[in-house]
């Protein structure tokens, strides 16, 4: 009953509300998202800009299987107070710690047992908002999951024009000016030999194929 419950407050926030306003004051175009019920299991992964890369992703995720996507947050930054802890949980997010705390779980460990428990994971393998618009170097964690859990594909996707529309150290969005959309591409699967740098060669490499707006 929790769980029924926590679904509909995940479809009702991120599908009804949050998705609609993207569209209507951000001007936020979703690409088509049946690549993420095609496959039992996903790692979901993008570009990362701006604060409004959680919520465009997240709400692209079709309404039956929202609440079996988890997302990463760091502690120190989601789980300093009562409020940022209530917008992790709004995200259905696993706390990872970004420095060593004593007694607390290592960050691969809390990916892995997400896979482990048969749910899907949303993540921005650049770690941390970057330079806006361009795309940073990849951290190694998802291509650590990835290579121990071959039989989990990844879906890329690609955001653009989300940084203009709610710059990094902004705490405001510019509403409908900038050509915002999101592409979701289909899920790929990676060799079981492939090393680390290979998989995250491979996933910077599908994500900026998703990138149609460049001239």
């Amino acid at each position: 009953m929790k769980i029924r419950l926590y679904q509909l407050f995940l479809v009702l926030l991120h599908v009804v509300i949050m998705k609609n306003f993207l569209r209507l004051v951000v001007g936020m175009r979703f690409s088509d998202n049946s690549a993420l019920k095609s496959v039992d299991q996903f790692v979901f992964i993008s570009n990362h800009n701006s604060h409004l890369d959680s919520p465009s992703m997240y709400c692209s995720i079709p309404p039956s299987i929202i609440h079996n996507v988890n997302s990463a947050a760091a502690h120190d930054f989601y789980g300093k107070n009562a409020f940022m802890r209530a917008i992790a949980w709004c995200f259905n997010s696993r706390f990872i710690y970004r420095t060593k705390v004593e007694g607390a779980p290592k960050s691969m460990d809390v990916l892995e047992g997400i896979i482990q428990e048969g749910h899907s994971l949303m993540a921005f393998p650049e770690g941390s908002r970057g330079e806006p618009g361009v795309m940073c170097d990849f951290k190694p964690g998802v291509g650590v999951l990835l290579k121990r859990n071959p039989h989990v594909p990844f879906i890329p996707a690609y955001l653009h024009g989300v940084e203009k529309a709610m710059p990094r150290g902004s705490n405001f969005f510019i509403p409908y000016k900038y050509n915002c959309s999101l592409n979701i591409g289909k899920p790929i699967y990676i060799s079981e030999d492939m090393e680390v740098d290979d998989i995250l060669n491979l996933m910077k490499e599908e994500i900026l194929k998703l990138n149609t707006n460049e001239a």
